[in-house]
């Protein structure tokens, strides 16, 4: 399962990346997408050399997305006369890939967990097969979780973005959404924290 995680988070973070390279209509869109694909494939080295520690690459991607999306639409190119030759269409898609990072960042943090469980465990003498079974049922939670609020997060997007009424543009419905999105998942960090906890008590044993 751990390569398992490794992989899903590379490809979900490098979503929006592999976006702009495969639908950008110039060479400036297609760098930008190269340079989220490069950012987001950081992770699979690190995830083998390093005990954990991908999740902050995953946060890079989702920091550099935004940015993008910023000096990309809205009222920045306006003021300042430019262009990236971002359409709406292509941004309206990065910003629907932005809630794939979302997912990747959590995925990120259930490979560094599992890593760091399954070597703990594994030292302290525990049975292979019972532990992996454990840790397998605890991601399982974990996807349930976030597949719960990556829906009510895309529901509020669509809302704003979707329907003329609301008169909110895409940016703006992404960002409320990424609030709600974080909001729910705050949960999972809180999941965490407690399976660190229960580690120790279990490693603490005779």
């Amino acid at each position: 399962m751990k390569n398992q995680l490794l992989l899903g988070a590379t490809l979900l973070t490098a979503a929006p990346g592999i976006a702009m390279f495969v639908l950008g209509a110039n060479s400036v869109i297609q760098l930008l997408g190269l340079a989220t694909i490069a950012l987001a494939s950081l992770i699979v080295p690190f995830g083998f050399l390093t005990q954990g520690g991908v999740t902050k690459f995953a946060w890079l991607v989702f920091a550099f997305v935004l940015f993008v999306l910023v000096i990309a639409s809205g009222y920045i190119p306006v003021a300042a006369s430019y262009t990236l030759g971002f359409t709406m269409n292509l941004v309206s898609t990065v910003a629907l890939c932005v809630v794939a990072v979302e997912v990747g960042i959590v995925v990120s943090m259930m490979f560094g967990n599992y890593k760091i469980y399954f070597k703990d465990l594994k030292k302290a003498g525990y049975n292979e097969k019972e532990f992996e079974t454990e840790l397998y049922s605890f991601n399982r939670f974990i996807v349930l979780l976030i597949l719960a609020s990556l829906g009510a997060s895309l529901g509020v997007y669509f809302l704003f973005a979707v329907l003329p009424s609301v008169g909110i543009d895409t940016l703006s419905a992404l960002v409320i959404s990424a609030i709600i999105y974080f909001i729910i998942a705050r949960y999972v960090l809180s999941q965490r924290g407690k399976a660190k906890q229960q580690r120790t008590q279990v490693l603490k044993k005779p």
